[in-house]
């Protein structure tokens, strides 16, 4: 964190196919799901190929940081991690069945130092740092969550991107997520290079 805040974290851009970074982060997490769990990863992925100009180690690190906390709020279920790339913005979700956050948490939850449960492990940086590398990357970074039914957690990156979508997609259950992220509490980074938080009305009516 002092590094990114500092200027002196230094990101790589070099284009590479993020499919398989994806595949691999995904086999990553289901190796690391403790055994008393009953929990399964869902991969949402409608492309053969994203060509993207990122950091692949530091991408590896945001899809860890989400799942993982995803994975310490569930007991049971399925959690999704996704990709979509749609217009300008490429996304990387996650979506659980936990606990969910209360609304008065979920609008400090990227803040640093800042845990949904003071008893839980880790310090309390993963999503502060998340938030740092979207404002790197002139993008965003949100969460959508009610409590009892789940959350889900997203950064969109700004940057230029070449896909080619898989021959059979079903569509629909993908938009619908895209939905849920603009009913969350986002933070966008504006042109002068500060996030500012957008924080949305809750679905009240449909649930995760």
């Amino acid at each position: 964190m002092a590094k990114i805040e500092s200027g002196k974290f230094q990101l790589t851009s070099d284009f590479i196919n993020l499919e398989p970074l994806f595949n691999d982060c995904c086999d990553i997490i289901e190796h690391a799901i403790p055994a008393e769990k009953e929990v399964t990863i869902k991969r949402v992925c409608p492309y053969e190929q994203v060509m993207i100009p990122v950091d692949s180690t530091t991408l590896h690190q945001i899809i860890r940081s989400f799942a993982s906390n995803a994975v310490k709020f569930t007991q049971k279920g399925t959690i999704e991690i996704g990709l979509i790339h749609q217009e300008l913005l490429t996304y990387i979700y996650v979506k659980d069945p936990g606990i969910g956050i209360p609304l008065e948490k979920q609008v400090e939850i990227f803040d640093r130092f800042n845990k949904i449960d003071s008893f839980s492990e880790g310090t309390g940086l993963g999503l502060a740092i998340c938030m740092a590398i979207a404002k790197i990357y002139k993008g965003e970074v949100g969460v959508y969550s009610r409590v009892g039914e789940g959350s889900i957690f997203w950064i969109a990156a700004n940057m230029r991107t070449e896909s080619i979508e898989k021959e059979q997609v079903d569509w629909e259950p993908i938009q619908s997520i895209l939905e849920k992220l603009r009913k969350g509490i986002w933070y966008k980074c504006n042109p002068y290079g500060e996030m500012i938080q957008q924080s949305m009305e809750p679905d009240k009516t449909n649930t995760l």
